[in-house]
Protein backbone atom coordinates (compact mmCIF):
# COMPACT_ATOMS: atom_id res chain seq x y z
CA UNK A 1 0.00 0.00 0.00
CA UNK A 2 1.16 3.44 -0.67
CA UNK A 3 0.88 6.68 1.04
CA UNK A 4 0.97 9.62 -1.17
CA UNK A 5 0.25 12.22 2.19
CA UNK A 6 -2.96 14.05 -0.05
CA UNK A 7 -0.81 14.27 -3.11
CA UNK A 8 -1.81 12.84 -6.45
CA UNK A 9 -0.04 9.89 -7.25
CA UNK A 10 2.35 9.85 -9.88
CA UNK A 11 1.50 8.61 -13.60
CA UNK A 12 1.69 4.48 -13.74
CA UNK A 13 1.18 1.81 -15.90
CA UNK A 14 -2.19 -0.10 -15.34
CA UNK A 15 -1.53 -2.89 -12.57
CA UNK A 16 -0.85 -6.04 -13.49
CA UNK A 17 -2.75 -8.90 -12.45
CA UNK A 18 -2.08 -10.05 -8.99
CA UNK A 19 0.04 -13.02 -8.05
CA UNK A 20 1.47 -15.05 -5.07
CA UNK A 21 4.62 -13.56 -3.85
CA UNK A 22 7.64 -15.62 -4.09
CA UNK A 23 9.63 -16.88 -1.50
CA UNK A 24 12.15 -14.26 -1.26
CA UNK A 25 9.42 -11.28 -1.35
CA UNK A 26 7.75 -10.71 1.81
CA UNK A 27 7.00 -7.38 4.19
CA UNK A 28 9.53 -6.76 6.17
CA UNK A 29 7.18 -7.03 9.13
CA UNK A 30 6.93 -10.56 8.49
CA UNK A 31 10.31 -11.75 7.55
CA UNK A 32 11.51 -10.08 11.25
CA UNK A 33 12.82 -11.89 14.09
CA UNK A 34 11.69 -15.79 11.93
CA UNK A 35 14.10 -18.43 11.32
CA UNK A 36 14.69 -20.44 8.37
CA UNK A 37 15.01 -24.23 9.74
CA UNK A 38 16.00 -25.39 6.07
CA UNK A 39 18.90 -22.62 6.48
CA UNK A 40 19.60 -23.44 10.24
CA UNK A 41 20.35 -26.60 8.76
CA UNK A 42 22.92 -26.02 6.93
CA UNK A 43 24.35 -23.75 8.78
CA UNK A 44 24.98 -26.53 11.28
CA UNK A 45 26.26 -28.76 8.84
CA UNK A 46 29.01 -26.35 7.78
CA UNK A 47 30.28 -26.14 11.31
CA UNK A 48 30.41 -29.81 11.30
CA UNK A 49 32.12 -30.53 8.53
CA UNK A 50 33.68 -26.96 8.88
CA UNK A 51 33.30 -27.02 4.53
CA UNK A 52 34.55 -23.72 3.46
CA UNK A 53 33.46 -22.09 0.00
CA UNK A 54 35.43 -21.22 -2.87
CA UNK A 55 33.35 -20.59 -5.38
CA UNK A 56 33.18 -17.18 -6.72
CA UNK A 57 30.76 -14.34 -6.06
CA UNK A 58 29.34 -11.40 -8.47
CA UNK A 59 30.62 -7.78 -8.29
CA UNK A 60 29.60 -5.48 -5.75
CA UNK A 61 28.41 -3.16 -8.15
CA UNK A 62 25.70 -0.83 -7.42
CA UNK A 63 22.86 0.22 -9.94
CA UNK A 64 20.26 3.08 -11.21
CA UNK A 65 16.98 2.03 -9.12
CA UNK A 66 13.69 2.48 -10.29
CA UNK A 67 11.66 5.88 -8.90
CA UNK A 68 9.93 4.97 -5.37
CA UNK A 69 12.53 2.15 -4.29
CA UNK A 70 14.87 1.38 -1.48
CA UNK A 71 17.82 -0.65 -2.11
CA UNK A 72 19.82 -1.64 1.01
CA UNK A 73 23.54 -2.90 0.99
CA UNK A 74 24.35 -4.39 3.97
CA UNK A 75 28.50 -5.02 3.77
CA UNK A 76 31.32 -6.10 6.16
CA UNK A 77 35.22 -6.99 5.86
CA UNK A 78 35.67 -10.14 4.18
CA UNK A 79 38.42 -11.04 7.66
CA UNK A 80 35.42 -11.31 8.76
CA UNK A 81 34.54 -14.73 6.82
CA UNK A 82 30.62 -15.83 6.00
CA UNK A 83 28.23 -17.47 7.99
CA UNK A 84 27.75 -20.59 5.65
CA UNK A 85 28.26 -22.18 2.41
CA UNK A 86 25.06 -22.36 0.59
CA UNK A 87 24.67 -25.43 -0.69
CA UNK A 88 21.12 -24.15 -2.92
CA UNK A 89 23.75 -21.72 -4.52
CA UNK A 90 26.77 -24.13 -5.48
CA UNK A 91 28.13 -23.87 -2.43
CA UNK A 92 29.05 -20.22 -2.73
CA UNK A 93 29.51 -18.24 0.99
CA UNK A 94 26.12 -16.94 2.23
CA UNK A 95 25.44 -14.43 5.57
CA UNK A 96 22.68 -12.58 4.44
CA UNK A 97 19.94 -14.27 6.91
CA UNK A 98 22.08 -13.07 10.09
CA UNK A 99 20.74 -9.39 9.72
CA UNK A 100 17.32 -8.59 10.01
CA UNK A 101 16.64 -5.60 7.79
CA UNK A 102 13.56 -2.85 8.58
CA UNK A 103 12.05 0.41 6.86
CA UNK A 104 10.05 1.67 9.57
CA UNK A 105 7.55 5.35 9.88
CA UNK A 106 6.87 6.94 12.86
CA UNK A 107 3.48 6.76 13.83
CA UNK A 108 1.36 7.97 16.79
CA UNK A 109 -1.09 10.74 17.49
CA UNK A 110 0.18 14.49 18.23
CA UNK A 111 1.98 14.99 21.47
CA UNK A 112 3.23 11.57 21.79
CA UNK A 113 6.46 9.47 21.53
CA UNK A 114 4.95 7.33 18.45
CA UNK A 115 6.04 4.30 17.35
CA UNK A 116 7.50 2.24 14.44
CA UNK A 117 5.67 0.61 11.75
CA UNK A 118 6.87 -1.88 9.44
CA UNK A 119 6.46 -0.39 5.49
CA UNK A 120 7.19 -1.89 1.89
CA UNK A 121 7.52 -4.78 0.44
CA UNK A 122 11.63 -6.49 1.01
CA UNK A 123 13.12 -9.11 -1.31
CA UNK A 124 16.34 -10.60 0.32
CA UNK A 125 18.77 -10.77 -2.82
CA UNK A 126 21.01 -13.67 -3.63
CA UNK A 127 23.81 -14.72 -4.07
CA UNK A 128 25.68 -12.51 -1.33
CA UNK A 129 28.60 -10.04 -3.48
CA UNK A 130 31.92 -9.04 -2.99
CA UNK A 131 34.36 -6.57 -4.02
CA UNK A 132 36.75 -4.02 -2.11
CA UNK A 133 37.83 -6.63 0.26
CA UNK A 134 34.17 -6.49 1.71
CA UNK A 135 31.44 -8.98 0.99
CA UNK A 136 27.64 -7.80 0.97
CA UNK A 137 24.06 -8.55 1.55
CA UNK A 138 21.69 -7.03 -0.63
CA UNK A 139 17.59 -6.07 -0.32
CA UNK A 140 15.58 -3.91 -1.94
CA UNK A 141 12.16 -2.05 -0.32
CA UNK A 142 9.51 -1.31 -2.57
CA UNK A 143 5.44 -0.21 -2.23
CA UNK A 144 6.65 2.81 0.34
CA UNK A 145 5.61 6.02 0.93
CA UNK A 146 5.96 9.13 -0.92
CA UNK A 147 7.25 12.35 0.99
CA UNK A 148 7.97 11.01 4.29
CA UNK A 149 10.91 9.84 6.38
CA UNK A 150 11.59 6.17 6.79
CA UNK A 151 14.30 4.97 8.99
CA UNK A 152 16.06 2.02 7.57
CA UNK A 153 18.00 -0.40 9.78
CA UNK A 154 19.22 -3.84 9.80
CA UNK A 155 20.41 -5.29 13.35
CA UNK A 156 21.76 -8.83 13.05
CA UNK A 157 19.48 -11.17 14.33
CA UNK A 158 19.47 -11.70 18.35
CA UNK A 159 20.86 -15.41 18.29
CA UNK A 160 24.56 -16.59 19.39
CA UNK A 161 26.01 -17.82 15.95
CA UNK A 162 24.98 -14.36 14.22
CA UNK A 163 25.93 -12.20 17.08
CA UNK A 164 28.85 -13.92 18.70
CA UNK A 165 29.22 -17.43 16.98
CA UNK A 166 32.37 -18.03 14.53
CA UNK A 167 31.87 -18.39 10.97
CA UNK A 168 33.87 -19.78 8.38
CA UNK A 169 36.59 -18.18 6.55
CA UNK A 170 38.48 -15.02 6.85
CA UNK A 171 41.20 -14.27 9.34
CA UNK A 172 39.27 -12.59 12.04
CA UNK A 173 35.87 -15.84 11.72
CA UNK A 174 34.73 -14.65 15.23
CA UNK A 175 34.56 -11.65 17.58
CA UNK A 176 36.84 -11.58 20.24
CA UNK A 177 35.83 -11.98 23.71
CA UNK A 178 33.52 -8.95 24.80
CA UNK A 179 32.89 -8.48 21.43
CA UNK A 180 30.03 -8.79 18.74
CA UNK A 181 28.80 -8.42 15.35
CA UNK A 182 26.91 -4.94 15.19
CA UNK A 183 25.62 -2.94 12.43
CA UNK A 184 25.74 0.74 11.73
CA UNK A 185 24.68 3.44 9.55
CA UNK A 186 21.21 3.15 10.11
CA UNK A 187 19.30 6.30 8.66
CA UNK A 188 16.35 7.99 7.53
CA UNK A 189 15.29 8.60 4.08
CA UNK A 190 12.67 10.31 2.08
CA UNK A 191 11.48 9.29 -1.42
CA UNK A 192 10.66 12.44 -3.98
CA UNK A 193 8.20 11.80 -6.64
CA UNK A 194 9.66 11.05 -10.02
CA UNK A 195 13.19 10.61 -8.44
CA UNK A 196 15.41 7.23 -8.62
CA UNK A 197 15.25 5.45 -5.62
CA UNK A 198 18.00 5.54 -2.95
CA UNK A 199 20.66 3.06 -1.78
CA UNK A 200 21.56 2.66 1.88
CA UNK A 201 24.71 1.53 3.13
CA UNK A 202 25.06 -0.38 5.97
CA UNK A 203 28.24 -2.11 7.69
CA UNK A 204 28.87 -5.00 10.13
CA UNK A 205 31.47 -4.63 12.69
CA UNK A 206 32.88 -5.96 15.54
CA UNK A 207 32.09 -4.14 18.80
CA UNK A 208 31.90 -4.21 22.12
CA UNK A 209 28.85 -5.92 24.45
CA UNK A 210 26.47 -3.19 25.85
CA UNK A 211 27.46 -2.74 29.24
CA UNK A 212 25.07 -4.28 31.71
CA UNK A 213 23.27 -2.24 34.35
CA UNK A 214 24.75 -2.00 38.02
Amino acid sequence: MKFHLGQDPPPCAPSPTARPRTPGEVTSIDNYGKRNAARDKVYADSLKTGAESTANLPPDTIETLTPYTIRVRVRYKKEYGYLYSDTYDNNRPFSCIAFAVKATVLVGAPGTFGRDKSVGVLTSHAPMREGNGYYSCWYTFTDLPIERSINISGPVMNMPQYLTGRWLGGTEPQPAAGYERTVIGNRGVTLKYNQPGVTVDLEMVYRPLPSQPR
